[in-house]
């Protein structure tokens, strides 16, 4: 039971992850990370399309009953929220300062 909430808590966090990079990149960021950056360059479809490959691919190892892939898993979860917060926060921060320059030149 644990491995299926952990591995459906990493899919959201993948799914979360792609909508606010795409939201994000309109607003004109960029993804953090250098070799999704690329992809991204190429076409976003192709950054959701590989992003949710490796993630199903990952997720497939959940299946094997080994604690250690558990543990490593739950590491990564916790990096993955820690990059979605973030997300969340410079989305939050970069429509702050937007507002408010736009406030400033009224």
């Amino acid at each position: 039971m644990n491995k299926i909430i952990l591995g459906i808590f990493f899919l959201l966090l993948q799914i979360g992850d792609i909508i606010t990079t795409y939201i994000g990149i309109k607003m004109g960021g960029e993804e953090g990370n250098p070799l999704m950056r690329k992809l991204v360059k190429i076409g976003f479809p192709y950054f959701v399309i590989l992003k949710l490959s490796l993630s199903a691919f990952v997720i497939f190892f959940l299946s094997f009953n080994i604690n250690f892939i558990f543990y490593l898993f739950l590491i990564i979860n916790i990096i993955l929220l820690i990059i979605f917060i973030w997300n969340i926060y410079i989305i939050i921060t970069t429509k702050m300062i937007k507002n408010g320059s736009s406030e400033q030149n009224k």
